[in-house]
């Protein structure tokens, strides 16, 4: 999916910051574990800036579960979506198979509706630039998924809703004048009111159960889902965060808890883990932490660090939503201070 072939070495930017954030057992098992994002094109990228994430330095293409799989694309229909906004709320979808056939059902959510929003790096190859739709073997996986994770979460709810950007939000209402402005809202909407997050990600998912703990932290805090700024807010404002591994799911709870207690012994930074709990604690005002405070500022500023977009008009409204505010009450000088532009 990318302009080059996968590179070869990995990217100089990913190696630069293992070696400042880790000690050097940690370099040594990155590299055993065949470093990160290696299917992914890293001839763009330097030390200062990790770039094979980027959509507009892609020829991106939708990929399919599995090489030369050629099944259909399932789409949601812009007419039944325009009228979701209208209302002023947003879109769930649900996959149905009837007689071997399978379809996206569409409805708007309503206090009630139990679902799992989907959190992924678009570099992954889940996403759409023409259309919003996937192919048909992503959506029968992520409707396994989805099922398999509120059977334990939610066992009570109707199962097989969740809410995707790919499908519930086209990129042509995204661009339009009328309503940018609601479907970039549902983003923070979306994320909110959802039972919890999953997030697939293809370095993440080469974990299996039987992952250690240092393997989850390297995994994690270098794949493509932790680079991005839209995925640092989805896991801030979500209620869980559940991590996809190749044979089971894992609450992100559970890692944070194991890094914090081994920080100290194995050497690991605090910041990568500790960020997630951190900016909820402010943005909730409690215990403490103090909203819009010297000291909350100081941690996006960190948290988004080594995170990109692909729109840099999007970054306006994610520091805003991780501040607690209104994208039109931002001043320049906090939107400065946050991402320290020059």
């Amino acid at each position: 999916m990318t302009i080059g072939s996968p590179t070869l070495t990995p990217c100089p930017n990913l190696s630069k910051r293992v070696r400042q954030l880790h000690n050097e057992e940690a370099a040594i098992e990155w590299a055993k574990l065949g470093y990160s994002q290696m299917t992914k094109d890293h001839n763009l990228c330097d030390e200062n800036e990790c770039r094979a994430n980027d959509l507009h330095t892609v020829k991106y293409v939708t990929k399919h579960t599995r090489d030369g799989c050629q099944c259909c694309f399932l789409r949601t229909d812009p007419r039944a979506l325009r009228p979701i906004y209208d209302a002023g709320t947003f879109p769930v979808v649900s996959l149905t198979t009837e007689n071997g056939s399978a379809s996206l059902c569409v409805r708007a959510f309503q206090p009630g509706v139990e679902y799992i929003a989907i959190s992924h790096a678009i570099s992954d190859g889940r996403g759409n630039v023409n259309d919003s739709a996937l192919p048909a073997c992503q959506l029968l996986e992520i409707d396994a998924y989805v099922r398999k994770l509120q059977s334990t979460a939610r066992p009570n709810a109707e199962p097989g809703w969740f809410w995707m950007d790919t499908l519930c939000i086209p990129s042509h209402l995204i661009i339009s004048t009328e309503y940018k402005a609601e479907t970039r809202a549902s983003f923070k909407q979306s994320t909110e009111k959802a039972v919890g997050t999953l997030v697939l990600d293809a370095d993440i998912r080469q974990m299996g159960r039987g992952f250690s703990y240092s393997e989850a932290f390297l995994r994690i805090q270098f794949s493509s889902w932790s680079s991005r700024m839209w995925t640092l807010q989805e896991a801030v404002l979500t209620p869980k965060v559940f991590l996809q591994l190749k044979d089971d799911v894992v609450d992100l709870d559970v890692i944070i808890k194991a890094h914090d207690k081994d920080a100290n012994n194995l050497n690991l930074p605090v910041e990568p883990f500790a960020v997630y709990g951190n900016l909820r604690k402010y943005l909730s005002g409690l215990g403490g932490y103090s909203i819009r405070s010297p000291a909350h500022l100081a941690m996006l500023h960190q948290a988004l660090r080594d995170r990109r977009t692909s729109n840099e008009v999007d970054k306006r409204l994610i520091v805003a939503n991780l501040l607690g505010m209104d994208a039109r009450s931002l001043s320049e000088a906090i939107f400065d201070q946050v991402l320290h532009r020059e």
